[in-house]
């Protein structure tokens, strides 16, 4: 099976071709496994492997099959037995027989011809060949384990290394198919081979599995779990992530050179990840595609690059207490620009598709840019789909020149942008999507201006990103040290969005007709299993269900109880019946919450024996559509607190459903200066979660709701999970009608002249929010002239 060895590791790779599975749920896992490749590095970092110029680790997005060949599974083939060329379910068809007679080498030869016929590499266009691809992990384990009984301890302890590498590439199969127990049962026996302990006679220090290895496993375990819910033993299972990411970020080893087993999401993601460990974990990917950026460029000295950036040592840039800053007023954009030019523009990014909230959010943003002051280029990593987000989108270009579609190596990409001459290049991915596109910005030729935007909600901790884009919301100055590069402050939220124009059946002209977020519900609370009387309170979360966390479940369920419970003293069926309307990833999901939520019951002090299961209602995920029809449904939306609600904030906002979040007041250790006396901590004393809004995705909740409405803000933001829960039963006491209605109030504008009305609450004005940005763009092109990259801009907008 020599060439059988390298399956997992090429087929996850390939795996990250597959889009995302739902509108909703569209960061779930696919995303994560586009990096895990990266992460199994570690297995070649024991042997003193170093990827080359031809031999790199990235994935290229847009040709994921070609990129496979160019690994080394070409060579692969050739030894293999002569394949003819065929279609693809006769290649499927092949690969079976060959299954049935154990031959897994020819059957994944095969499986892998067939699919380089989907559409851009994308297994799933394929109908057979997940299934098929599941068989071959299943077989190959199955025959790994009966060779393991008839062989010596040397030898089992390597096929016990090839097993656990299996069966995770069997759970990020699975996993990217949303059978979520499924992959958790196959991670759960591969950490299980890991501790040689559980073996009898067996001694800890025998294992030859990796640490590395088995902490990608531990985490994808996390990541699994979470996404269905499954909350046993939390607590400990976070000790053991952070126990892990503390040795992997201050080991003093100087050949730890491996990247840790955390994704940078995931640590924005995770309660038990504090900011500035999600903040270094952000700096090591940085580090990797410097790391590949050398050895594409034949550079033996990484100085080099080094000399390039503004700074180079993660520890000192984090210490910092003084951030110079300059503050300037949108109104006078213009004024300060030196230049008698256009500023050149460009945004990449690998979401430019009608399927990712991105495209959404943005698909009438860059037409606001005011093309006297500024030029506009537009690069994408994906083929174009049709979609009229894209659609938008390519419009809003300076010219249809101006967008383009990147094809080819890194180095071929970053020359195609290197060809328009860009004064700013602005990534709007981060870590949340392609390697590909820290590569390029780790080059730092693409544009003397590097600016990390909207798809990655925390710092990069890369050296090559000279500015970020935020509002003193979701980065207040006691937390500003936690961030390695230079902040631009807009003066509302910092999320832009293009709920304004959802209405308009021509989104390229100026004119606002009547928005459908005030018509007749075209969906029913019966619709979705809600109690059919409109009065009844519904509390609703729709955000990705990883994102809840046990400490909030608990919040939500007292408060539930304490609702219910005070309307039957008030006499009030509407609060006595009230309900927690939950989106769904799967039914292994809403069973654990159900049965959680009955632990929760018991241990409370309730009039009722049993758990009320009609409380908890649970809906499956939708189109983009149905979804925001269905969402003006619920009274009150609860913002997870660990990571918020982003689009689904101004989703909910958008159709006059107002939002509790957490926001947790300035520490009493704040020194005054910019600077934490210690990072806030996850865990407290005993080793319990902990929930921290020191990260800027725990932050964006309270920008929106303070964008939206100031008076939103003051009742619906608040500093603990006890004032969350009297949140809740306060909201189902008052019913929210006015704080609704203010909502829907400020969300449309009755002008029809192209000029912003009195009415539109700053969240909703794209073309202002544009305007501001403007303004710190063209900061941005002085500050740079004057070699002054390394200092915040705060926008005012008066």
């Amino acid at each position: 099976m020599v060439r059988s060895t390298i399956i997992t590791i090429l087929l996850l790779l390939f795996i990250a071709d597959l889009p995302c599975l739902s509108t909703i749920l569209w960061m779930t896992s696919a995303f994560v496994v586009r990096h895990y490749y990266e992460n199994l590095l570690v297995v070649r970092q024991t042997r003193n492997y170093v990827p080359n110029k031809n031999d790199h680790h990235r994935r290229h997005h847009q040709d994921g099959s070609c990129l496979l060949l160019q690994r080394g599974v070409s060579s692969s083939l050739s030894s293999s037995p002569s394949l003819e060329s065929s279609d693809a379910s006769s290649l499927i068809e092949r690969a079976r027989r060959f299954l049935q007679q154990n031959d897994t080498d020819t059957a994944y030869d095969l499986l892998l011809q067939a699919a380089q016929q989907g559409n851009g590499g994308a297994m799933h266009t394929i109908p057979g060949l997940l299934s098929t691809f599941e068989e071959l992990f299943r077989t190959k384990i199955a025959l790994q384990e009966d060779e393991e009984e008839e062989i010596n301890n040397s030898s089992k302890q390597k096929k016990k290394l090839s097993i656990v590498l299996d069966r995770m590439g069997l759970a990020s199969l699975l996993s990217d198919q949303g059978r979520y127990q499924d992959a958790a049962t196959e991670l759960g026996i591969a950490v299980k081979l890991f501790d040689p302990t559980k073996e009898e006679g067996v001694a800890a220090s025998s294992s030859s599995i990796p640490q590395g290895i088995m902490d990608k496993a531990t985490s994808m375990l996390f990541r699994t779990r979470a996404a269905i819910c499954e909350w046993e033993d939390y607590n400990q299972a976070s000790r053991d992530l952070v126990s892990s990411l503390q040795t992997s970020l201050y080991s003093d080893s100087t050949t730890n050179t491996q990247v840790p087993s955390i994704h940078p999401f995931e640590a924005l993601t995770w309660p038990c990840v504090n900011l500035e460990d999600a903040t270094r974990i952000g700096n090591a990917y940085a580090m990797r595609a410097n790391e590949a950026v050398y050895n594409y460029n034949g550079d033996d000295d990484p100085s080099t690059m080094a000399r390039k950036s503004l700074w180079n040592d993660i520890d000192l840039r984090l210490s910092r207490t003084i951030f110079p800053n300059v503050t300037i007023n949108s109104k006078f954009r213009g004024t300060r620009k030196t230049t008698n030019r256009r500023i050149k523009v460009g945004y990449i990014s690998p979401d430019f598709t009608g399927r990712h909230p991105l495209a959404f959010l943005m698909q009438d943003v860059f037409r606001f840019h005011d093309p006297t002051d500024f030029e506009i280029f537009l690069y994408s990593l994906e083929e174009t789909d049709g979609s009229i987000e894209v659609e938008k989108i390519q419009a809003a270009a300076s010219s249809p020149s101006h967008f383009h579609i990147l094809r080819g190596n890194v180095e071929t990409m970053t020359r195609s942008i290197q060809n328009d001459t860009l004064d700013i290049l602005v990534d709007l991915c981060g870590y949340t999507g392609t390697s590909v596109v820290a590569e390029i910005m780790a080059q730092r030729t693409a544009a003397p201006i590097q600016v990390s935007y909207m798809g990655f909600p925390g710092s990069s901790g890369a050296p090559y990103i000279d500015w970020m884009v935020a509002d003193p919301t979701v980065i207040p100055p006691h937390l500003r040290s936690r961030y390695t590069e230079s902040i631009l402050f807009m003066p509302h939220c910092y999320f832009v969005n293009s709920h304004q124009f959802l209405s308009q059946s021509d989104a390229t002209t100026n004119t606002t007709n009547a928005n459908p977020n005030l018509n007749p519900n075209p969906v029913t609370r019966s619709d979705y299993k809600l109690p059919a009387s409109s009065s009844v309170f519904v509390f609703c979360c729709h955000s990705r269900p990883d994102k809840i966390d046990p400490v909030t479940f608990a919040t939500w369920i007292r408060a539930l109880d304490r609702t219910r419970r005070l309307g039957r003293q008030l006499d009030r069926d509407d609060m006595s019946e009230a309900v927690l309307w939950l989106l769904r990833s799967d039914p292994v999901m809403e069973n654990n919450l159900r049965r959680v939520a009955e632990t929760i019951w018991s241990s409370m002090d309730t009039t009722s024996d049993t758990f009320p299961h009609d409380c908890l209602v649970f809906c499956d995920k939708t189109s983009r559509e149905e979804h925001l029809q269905r969402l003006q449904l619920a009274d009150v939306f609860l913002d997870t607190p660990a990571y918020n609600a982003h689009t689904v904030g101004c989703d909910c906002l958008s159709v006059g459903v107002p939002m509790i979040s957490l926001l947790q007041n300035v520490p009493d250790d704040y020194n005054g200066i910019g600077m934490l006396a210690r990072p806030s901590d996850a865990m407290d004393d005993d080793g319990v979660m902990t929930l921290q809004t020191d990260k800027l995705a725990s932050r964006v909740g309270a920008s929106l709701l303070k964008s939206a409405q100031g008076t939103l803000f003051d009742r619906l933001v608040v500093p603990t999970m006890e004032d969350y829960e009297d949140c809740m039963v306060d909201c189902a006491r008052t019913g929210l009608v006015k704080e609704r209605q203010g909502l829907l109030d400020t969300t449309t504008t009755t002008t029809t002249t192209g000029t912003t009305g009195s009415t539109l609450a700053p969240l909703w004005d794209t073309e202002r929010w544009v305007r501001n940005l403007e303004a710190g763009l063209e900061e941005m092109v002085e500050l740079h002239g004057q070699r002054a990259t390394d200092t915040d801009i705060y926008v005012l907008d008066d």
